[in-house]
């Protein structure tokens, strides 16, 4: 029984190892000029903690030609006031108020339908307010969209996390799709079955948001 375990893991690491190799690494050249433009865009319910922290590590993106948008989702706290107050000064930047949700849609999706139907760039960056871009994060998916010709990216961003399980529980996530998602094919080539973007960040080129006619519901 050992010697079966012992086999497993030994297989499940060549696996791991393996697969890893065929994960692609970004590009990111200082002081390129950014040919895409991007829209950030952040959909928000209740989430009043995170508003002003989201906002003031945005404005710290170095790269240019992007905007941002913020949708606030018929929230029940300070979200919208505060998501105003702190964006009254960024021309940049942009508050929506989100309209009512139609039947047979869920929430989020309507928000990042809404958010879709008001950008004007060459790519769509969907956030979670909770998550916190590096200053050269924009740049980075921009030259990095250009250099692999990608019609998506996606990827796991650093967001806070508070007490030892959560710290523990997050990293799973790049452990899970290590060892679950073969990346040669999802990498690779363009079958949909290997595709499995995350929610957290989600960067799809309009054109292939406008072929799908609608956000999935």
């Amino acid at each position: 029984m050992i010697m079966m375990y012992t086999a497993l893991l030994v297989l499940f690491s060549l696996w791991l190892i393996l697969n890893l190799l065929f994960m692609p690494r970004p590009s990111f050249r200082p002081g390129t000029a950014a040919r895409e433009t991007v829209t950030v865009l952040v959909p928000l319910r209740n989430e009043e903690k995170n508003a002003e922290a989201l906002i003031q590590n945005l404005k710290k993106l170095e790269s240019a030609r992007v905007r941002f948008l913020f949708l606030d989702d018929s929230s029940e706290d300070a979200t919208l006031s505060l998501l105003r107050t702190h964006t009254a000064d960024w021309k940049e930047a942009e508050v929506l108020n989100g309209r009512s949700l139609p039947p047979g849609w869920t929430g989020k999706n309507f928000a990042c339908h809404q958010l879709a139907e008001k950008a004007e760039t060459d790519y769509l960056c969907f956030i979670d307010a909770d998550v916190r871009l590096a200053p050269e994060a924009i740049a980075v998916f921009q030259e990095t969209a250009r250099a692999r010709r990608a019609k998506m990216l996606t990827g796991f961003p650093k967001f806070p996390v508070s007490g030892i399980l959560a710290s523990l529980l997050v990293p799973m996530q790049h452990f899970v799709i290590a060892l679950h998602l073969p990346l040669l094919p999802a990498n690779y080539t363009t079958r949909p079955i290997f595709t499995q973007p995350t929610a957290r960040l989600y960067l799809p080129n309009v054109r292939l948001i406008n072929k799908q006619a609608a956000m999935p519901r």
